[in-house]
């Protein structure tokens, strides 16, 4: 009680100088000129996004869309015709600041944030770079209802976890807007040039008459990632079990030895994929393959752009899972038991989920 008190008492101020009202859904369309989409945070979460893109400038087509982005994921955002300006927030006071001054001379009619974790952060930007007459939307965080009420007009009941990152930000534009688009069949669409798509083909040429498996090596936490041994027992599984395979290795640069090492190993069909510094050329070269197999939502994300099946390895430690599931393809998740690292997945899983997506995919 002491807590929401003081709580209560900090907010006041944000309070009168906001003067957030909640907002009577749905909102009035024709309104709507500039939007502003917090983006933030990490590469997987702008992938996703792209399929919000989509939708917004289908259903609004003359809106000017303006996105925050984060130094990670910023670069996606090259070739995408839809998006007016990006601007990057590194979390720093000053680059907050740094944004503020880039908005000062525009009218945001709405500000979309989706960027879940430090929500009250998340609030305090839409503020500052919304301004206070803009429509600031969120998720409904049930537990914080009321002190969410001080950043934003719009919290979206959504249950958590129960549909992809893909489709919750469409559910809330849906919501916001009374629009009823189907979410599930909504497409990741990424937009990536020409000499791009043509650069991937190069490196990770994709082989005739062959299976081709891109394996991804590396993921953002230790936890979610293989020792290079499980990821050797992998290729060796995958050779036994289908002899026309050829294995491409795709890992960040803390792990481009590690890839090197293990197509070392093998006399051939096995490869490592030089490391690629331009990361919509990383989406791209999952295109090359017939299924991806990866621990790191990225490169889940990534497939999913490019329409290509993939097997992923999640581990229980994390939260959300479902969220982060592969958006639009034909997919297969194996998992960890229990909360334990991802060394704790047998390769045979993993081989096993391939052959049974393939099955599927031939039906």
């Amino acid at each position: 009680m002491a807590n929401e008190l003081l709580r209560t008492t900090l907010l006041l101020p944000v309070r009168l100088w906001l003067r957030r009202c909640s907002v009577e859904l749905p909102i009035d369309q024709t309104s709507v000129h500039r939007i502003l989409v917090l983006r933030y945070d990490a590469i997987g979460d702008m992938i996703v996004t792209s399929a919000l893109f989509a939708v917004l400038k289908r259903l609004l087509p003359n809106v000017v869309i303006d996105v925050v982005a984060s130094p990670k994921n910023v670069t996606l955002l090259d070739d995408d015709e839809r998006v007016d300006r990006v601007m990057v927030y590194d979390r720093s006071f000053r680059s907050m600041m740094n944004v503020r001054s880039q908005c000062r001379d525009v009218k945001y009619d709405v500000v979309l944030s989706f960027v879940f974790n430090k929500t009250t952060e998340s609030g305090v930007v839409a503020a500052l770079w919304g301004g206070r007459s803009a429509t600031a939307v969120t998720i409904l965080h049930e537990a914080r209802k009321e002190q969410y009420s001080a950043w934003f007009n719009v919290q979206v009941p959504l249950e958590r976890n129960t549909m992809t990152m893909a489709a919750m930000q469409i559910e809330v534009v849906n919501a916001l807007f009374g629009w009823t688009v189907d979410a599930v069949h909504e497409r990741i669409d990424l937009r990536i040039s020409d000499e791009r798509r043509a650069r991937a083909a190069h490196i990770v040429h994709r082989p005739s008459n062959a299976l081709h498996v891109i394996v991804n090596l590396s993921a953002g936490n230790w936890y979610r990632q293989w020792s290079e041994q499980r990821n050797e027992e992998l290729i060796t599984l995958l050779r036994s079990r289908f002899p026309n395979v050829v294995c491409s290795l795709m890992a960040d640069a803390t792990r481009t030895t590690m890839a090197t090492t293990i197509a070392s190993k093998f006399e051939s069909n096995v490869r490592a994929i030089p490391g690629i510094d331009d990361l919509l050329t990383v989406v791209a070269a999952t295109g090359q393959a017939d299924v991806v197999i990866s621990p790191d939502t990225s490169i889940v994300h990534a497939a999913s752009n490019m329409g290509t099946p993939v097997v992923v390895m999640y581990t229980q430690k994390a939260t959300f899972i479902n969220e982060w599931m592969p958006h639009g393809v034909p997919y297969r998740a194996v998992l960890t038991n229990e909360q334990e690292e991802l060394e704790a997945i047998e390769p045979q899983r993993v081989v096993d989920a391939v052959q049974d997506l393939l099955r599927t995919l031939e039906r």
